[in-house]
């Protein structure tokens, strides 16, 4: 998604206080590594509202597709309403226990008009360790608070 490939990344990473170590892993490992769940949630209100601070609007508009793509076609599927277009990101941690993990998702809605941000973390016990459980929670989360949107929207007219 970035036009000069690795070394934009690599800058924009660091401008977002998402690179760990030095090394690019993965987002998840990223975020995790970095940010507490309340500033990733205040990380994800800002991509959503198109300005994260020190970066460019080209790579916030380019965090945006891949967080719907993300919700659209990808691992996040389990939060796609049929009610509101999603997007967000998932992931799971492991716990100081080796056989517990935390299990997330983190997103907003709606996609063209932003006005919600959400971030759901569980705890599971043993494998399978699975972020779909974190998805379908987003996803009845965010077809509830367009419910209630609407019902007010349709009061107010």
């Amino acid at each position: 998604f970035l036009p000069d490939g690795y070394a934009t990344l690599e800058a924009s990473l660091n401008k977002m206080g998402l690179r760990h170590h030095g090394i690019i892993t993965n987002y998840q490992t990223m975020c995790q590594a970095r940010m507490s769940p309340v500033k990733m949630l205040d990380w994800v209100t800002n991509v959503a509202k198109g300005h994260v601070p020190g970066v460019s609007s080209e790579n916030v508009n380019a965090l945006q597709q891949a967080l719907l793509l993300h919700v659209e076609e990808g691992l996040g599927k389990k939060a796609k309403s049929s009610m509101v277009k999603s997007c967000g990101i998932s992931y799971i941690t492991q716990t100081d226990d080796p056989n517990s993990y935390n299990l997330s998702f983190i997103g907003y809605f709606p996609y063209e008009k932003p006005l919600y941000s959400v971030y759901i973390e569980m705890y599971k016990d043993g494998q399978p360790a699975t972020t779909s459980f974190a998805a379908e929670v987003y996803r009845i989360i965010s077809d509830l608070l367009t419910l209630r949107q609407n019902n007010i929207n349709n009061t107010q007219q």
